[in-house]
């Protein structure tokens, strides 16, 4: 008996004007009659800056900013004012200074100055966390919405508890909010 044959595959040809058109018909247009005041923009929190919305959606606050979790060089940098400023012939104000710990050996445990400076760094992505939080807060006019799924444990005896979050919007933002997510999570 003859095995029954397979219908041919058809490949789209991804620099032909069809993918064109296959993607006209996988998206919805949008209504011309509608304006800018009734649509949804989708857009990141920083380039949100500056602008007013009626609602605002904030989804993921538990999500962490994605960064390299171990880096190579440790460093900082800062501006420092002229003493002199005539020494600058494109007669900036400022000089910068930068601070870069010394590597250690593998194995060996991080130096004070390693310390110092992922220290500092650390304060100031958490200060950075906080200027996002209080942006994307503030562009809302009537509605703001925040969506999280904060971190949960289970215990020795399976009962699931709240765990407090860290690195993350949620985690700047759960001094006010924590008492409303654990009522919430205990419904």
């Amino acid at each position: 008996m003859a095995k029954p044959r397979r219908p041919a595959q058809r490949r789209l040809d991804l620099l032909s004007p069809t993918l064109g058109s296959a993607l006209e018909n996988l998206t919805a247009q949008p209504d011309p009659e509608t304006g800018s005041d009734c649509g949804v923009q989708l857009m990141t929190i920083h380039k949100s800056k500056g602008l007013e919305f009626e609602v605002v959606i904030v989804p993921d606050l538990q999500a962490a900013p994605t960064e390299a979790k171990v880096k190579l060089l440790s460093w900082l940098e800062r501006g420092l004012p002229p003493e002199d400023s005539s020494d600058h012939p494109d007669g900036s104000e400022e000089i910068t200074e930068f601070l870069i710990a010394p590597l250690q050996s593998k194995g060996s445990d991080r130096g004070s100055a390693k310390q110092w400076v992922d220290r500092v760094y650390r304060d100031r992505e958490s200060q950075e966390t906080r200027r996002l939080l209080y942006v994307v807060a503030t562009r809302a006019r009537d509605q703001l919405h925040l969506f999280a799924r904060p971190p949960c444990q289970q215990d020795k005896t399976g009962s699931w508890t709240l765990a407090e979050p860290k690195d993350s919007l949620l985690a700047t933002a759960w001094p006010a909010l924590q008492s409303e997510i654990q009522q919430r999570f205990d419904q």
